[in-house]
């Protein structure tokens, strides 16, 4: 891996392939709490919907992946009866708000 560092991406891709396929490696990493990849890109993208809705963007594809990552059928059936498209992507979703701007902070009167 020594080989790979000045070239940061590809010790990056390394790393996670040694993570993932030594046994040793892996245990400890579950031992110790870590999660994997995709672990962290599905909380990282279901935070980013959560986000948008605090926003205040009604959208039923929203509601439809935070109504499954809660485990909540009836928000699910909610949405699906809102016109959400249950083959939407989160890569599609998350695509449709890229440019969405964080709420601004609410001034407090001085």
């Amino acid at each position: 891996m020594s080989a790979d560092v000045s070239d940061l991406s590809r010790a990056i891709e390394e790393f996670a392939r040694n993570r993932s396929e030594t046994t040793l490696a892996r245990a400890a990493y579950e031992v110790f709490g870590g999660e994997d990849d995709e672990e962290a890109t599905s909380r990282s993208a279901m935070e980013s919907l959560k986000e948008l809705k605090d926003q205040g963007i009604e959208d039923p594809d929203i509601d439809l992946f935070l109504g499954v990552d809660a485990n909540d059928l009836a928000s699910v059936q909610k949405a699906v009866d809102a016109g959400a498209n249950v083959n939407v992507t989160m890569e599609e979703l998350l695509s449709r708000y890229k440019d969405a701007k964080p709420p601004r902070p609410e001034s407090k009167p001085g």
